[in-house]
């Protein structure tokens, strides 16, 4: 009984360093990714796309607005991408208030309000829908200004017409990072996404280090 005992219990801690080993090498393929498409938005020629971030409904029947959580969202993922060295240029935004409000409190800079961004408040027609994502992939196939990046923030409908399906479990404040690209059939290409957990805590590791330096842009 004995040996079986430390036999149970060796294959206990095995089974305890394997899973913790996994856990390691996926939070280590995690800060990779986010390492990898943070430096990217720092060269710039990128388009960032962003679902706003979280809302709610103040009275029944009106449309959404930045919950207290969305708008702390809001301010923390401009400050990080300021502190990140990310640029960024020219801002569109979906007419809802709840994405211009997004895109103010990240000091994002001046931002045109664009229906191609917006969920219709009806059912669209399927004439109308396929226009309005099609304006909205003409936005994300012309190259930002040299050295900056142009930022969308849109209603998550208008994201999915636009770059596709896979993108259904868009998250609130969750970004997506386009490349165009005339070599690609559609005229750009999806670089990776970054949820704003991963884009905080990438930040919060990058502020430990002794040559992190915060920039004011």
């Amino acid at each position: 009984m004995k040996v079986q005992r430390r036999t149970f219990g060796a294959t206990v801690l095995a089974a305890v360093l394997v899973v913790g080993l996994t856990c390691i090498d996926q939070a280590a393929a995690v800060e990779g990714k986010t390492d990898a498409i943070v430096k990217e938005m720092r060269q710039g020629g990128l388009v960032l796309v962003f679902r706003h971030t979280a809302t709610k409904h103040e009275l029944p029947g009106t449309g959404p607005v930045l919950s207290q959580e969305g708008e702390d969202q809001a301010a923390g993922a401009g400050q990080m991408l300021r502190e990140l060295r990310v640029p960024t240029g020219d801002t569109y935004t979906s007419t809802g208030k709840h994405a211009v409000e997004t895109a103010r409190l990240a000091r994002f800079g001046n931002a045109m309000a664009l229906k191609a961004l917006t969920d219709g408040s009806m059912p669209l027609s399927r004439v109308e829908g396929e226009d309005r994502a099609e304006v909205f992939r003409s936005l994300l196939r012309e190259r930002p200004q040299r050295g900056m990046n142009v930022v969308m923030v849109a209603d998550k409908a208008s994201i999915v017409n636009a770059i596709g399906p896979h993108l259904v479990s868009l998250q609130e404040g969750e970004l997506v990072v386009v490349r165009p690209d005339v070599r690609v059939e559609q005229g750009f290409d999806v670089v990776g996404r970054l949820t704003l957990r991963e884009v905080r805590e990438y930040w919060n590791q990058r502020r430990a280090e002794p040559t992190f330096q915060r920039v004011r842009w």
